[in-house]
């Protein structure tokens, strides 16, 4: 190929006393950052250093904003991937989700969860009178998601001690499944969420927060809010917080008013969703009247009308009234918008540049004959100021011309 090349340039230059060039070829690489070499009869003639003197810093511009804008780009973070379902948060075992499951024995489903990791950390728990656990968890991994809940306290339940609910779902779910590992038996009734639930599960994924103290058992269930509330709100670590709907919207609305810097979003289905219902006791009729009583018929009116949610709705915003956050949280500043400044940086770059553009041109262009420009000018403006004349007395005459024929129309009418 180079060959080829040397041997059509000589020829060219040879035979017909011309270059193979092609000169619109030189003014694009400038736009591209990199400018190649022109034959010296070429860049030495009047047309071609006229023509770069005005292109040249145009291209400049074009390059230099080009290569800013790309660099801004290779700088910028890459775009989150959220995790919008309760399937994102698995990090172990997802591969069970594919499986046929109602077809499968409860021992082999263990098996594919790897229930024996399960065993491992439940035995260190006492489930009848410790409701936090008091030794720490070998399998937990801070690549996975950190999985914290609300705090709920009951005098009937751990001696009256606090807890955490995600805490006591997953012992409630691990006995009820290790009494089942007892009884050879097809997992037929276990549906995807029950799945995804026990795969949340393992003990892979903690369910305490960073600061929780496993030698303390006297926690109170404000300290334990608090700390799920330092842990939501750390964007540097992988966790998810689990609750009810009720829960979830008057947390997310006390956490996106106290901490506006931060953003929070919420999964798009719920993971094992109940039906909620009233019933009225003796079927709603009036013991006096055959009819619907009084008592359902406005409660149906309030439903119905939509009172009941937005009271709902108001419960859930105030359901932390009172509350203070953790930490302090500065709002972020607006960014403003283009101002007058920026437009006048424009106009200032765009007029520096023609008018290196102009000095390039005149100290080019120093061959012409100044006089013969000039006169040339002057022609060309003493023309038009001629055509402005004539054109001047035209639009006279057929004012006029029609001045006269109204006159005349206004005598014929009198």
């Amino acid at each position: 190929m180079t060959i080829t090349f040397i041997v059509f340039y000589i020829y060219m230059n040879w035979k017909h006393k011309q270059f193979p060039f092609s000169i619109w070829l030189s003014f694009v690489s400038v736009l591209f950052d990199d400018f190649s070499s022109v034959p010296k009869i070429v860049g030495t003639s009047l047309f071609y250093r006229l023509i770069f003197a005005t292109w040249g810093p145009v291209s400049l511009l074009f390059t230099n904003c080009y290569s800013g804008l790309m660099i801004s780009e290779l700088n910028a973070p890459l775009k989150q991937t959220r995790s919008r379902n309760f399937e994102d948060l698995i990090c172990l075992n997802k591969h069970v989700l594919d499986l046929n499951v109602s077809s499968m024995d409860i021992r082999e489903l263990a098996e594919n969860l790897q229930f024996k990791d399960y065993r491992a950390d439940s035995g260190k728990m006492d489930f009848t009178f410790n409701s936090l656990p008091t030794i720490k968890n070998l399998f937990v991994s801070d690549t996975y998601y950190r999985i914290l809940s609300p705090p709920f306290q009951r005098q009937w339940m751990f001696s009256g001690a606090a807890t955490y609910i995600w805490h006591f779902e997953r012992v409630v779910h691990l006995l009820q499944f290790t009494q089942l590992l007892s009884k050879t038996r097809l997992a037929s009734n276990f549906v995807r969420d029950e799945v995804v639930a026990l795969l949340l599960m393992n003990p892979a994924h903690a369910v305490f927060p960073i600061e929780f103290d496993q030698t303390r058992v006297n926690y109170s269930t404000t300290e334990l809010a608090e700390m799920v509330e330092t842990d939501v709100i750390n964007c540097g670590k992988r966790t998810a917080f689990v609750a009810t709907s009720e829960t979830l919207q008057g947390e997310m609305s006390f956490i996106s008013k106290k901490y506006p810097s931060r953003r929070f979003h919420t999964s798009q289905r719920l993971l094992g969703p109940t039906w909620k219902g009233w019933s009225v006791k003796g079927g709603g009729r009036s013991s006096r009247l055959s009819s619907v009583s009084a008592v359902q018929r406005n409660f149906q009116v309030l439903v119905h009308s939509g009172i009941y949610s937005r009271l709902k709705q108001e419960m859930h915003k105030n359901m932390w009234f009172g509350r203070n956050p953790v930490k302090e949280d500065v709002p972020p500043s607006p960014v403003s918008p283009l101002t007058m400044g920026g437009l006048v940086t424009i106009f200032m770059l765009c007029g520096a540049l023609t008018g290196f553009a102009l000095i390039a041109f005149l100290i080019e262009s120093h061959k012409y004959d100044w006089k013969a420009i000039v006169f040339a000018l002057s022609a060309s403006l003493r023309k038009l100021l001629q055509f402005n004349d004539r054109f001047q007395r035209l639009k006279k005459s057929i004012t006029c011309v029609t001045l006269k024929s109204k006159l005349h129309k206004s005598w014929k009418s009198n």
